[in-house]
């Protein structure tokens, strides 16, 4: 058998003041001790059944996966403080709601372009003409920013197809969700209103135009500042109407 002794390690500096009582007593009433925690696996399935009651839905597992995320984010923050119940709540659960709401609005304005392509029947517009516009849209965004872009044509819906192509050859626009396409009498309804001004508002890095195609005969003086008030920060809508 092979014995080591070890030499006794000696600390060439004083002990540190002693701790007082005050601090022990402050550290015991921020100590807690956690008890039956629900695992990963279990915890998924709590907030499943908390985000089906607060969504109303059958289905959550976008809800909480998202929620999930948010809430393993926020723990390894370096600066997260105690938050109370409202705070939680605002924190992932009215995030998790706005970024849900703007999921449908992207699918509203996604599947709109895609109607009005449908509309036109197979009719493409030449690669030219859509750089004409792209070339004219550069020098009013240029010349306009931040304000309302008003284009009258004799068919609104064919004009905001190729208002669509040209703008997929800007570097902001490349994205589907990078700008927002409305026809005009869905922004009749404030609740729709609310949606879309919602959508607009999460993200600064995106969301920064609105595209509003009007179906029939329409005064746009009259709308200037609804849809300037849809993204207050910087406003920039374009109007297609009938000329």
């Amino acid at each position: 058998m092979l014995i080591i002794q070890l030499e006794p390690k000696i600390f060439n500096y004083d002990l540190p003041v002693a701790v007082k009582d005050e601090e022990i007593q402050g550290f015991l009433d921020k100590l807690v001790f956690a008890v039956n925690t629900p695992n990963e696996g279990e915890l998924n399935e709590v907030l499943k059944s908390e985000m089906s009651i607060y969504f109303t839905l059958l289905s959550t597992d976008l809800q909480s996966a998202f929620v999930m995320n948010e809430m393993v984010n926020w723990f390894k923050r370096k600066d997260n403080v105690w938050l109370s119940s409202e705070e939680a709540k605002e924190l992932f659960l009215d995030k998790t709601k706005n970024i849900m709401e703007s999921i449908r609005v992207n699918a509203i304005s996604i599947d709109y372009q895609n109607q009005l392509r449908r509309d036109l029947m197979g009719l493409e517009f030449h690669s030219d003409s859509i750089q004409i516009m792209t070339e004219k849209l550069g020098r009013l965004f240029k010349d306009t920013p931040n304000s309302i872009i008003i284009i009258g044509s004799k068919s609104p819906q064919h004009t905001a197809v190729k208002l669509i192509a040209a703008l997929k050859r800007f570097p902001d626009f490349k994205c589907d969700d990078s700008f927002l396409v409305t026809q005009l009498n869905r922004l009749d309804d404030e609740l729709e209103i609310t949606k879309f001004r919602n959508c607009l508002k999460l993200k600064k890095e995106s969301h920064n135009l609105l595209v509003v195609v009007c179906n029939g005969e329409v005064s746009a003086q009259n709308h200037y500042t609804k849809y300037a008030n849809l993204i207050p920060d910087r406003p920039q809508v374009i109007i297609v109407m009938p000329s």
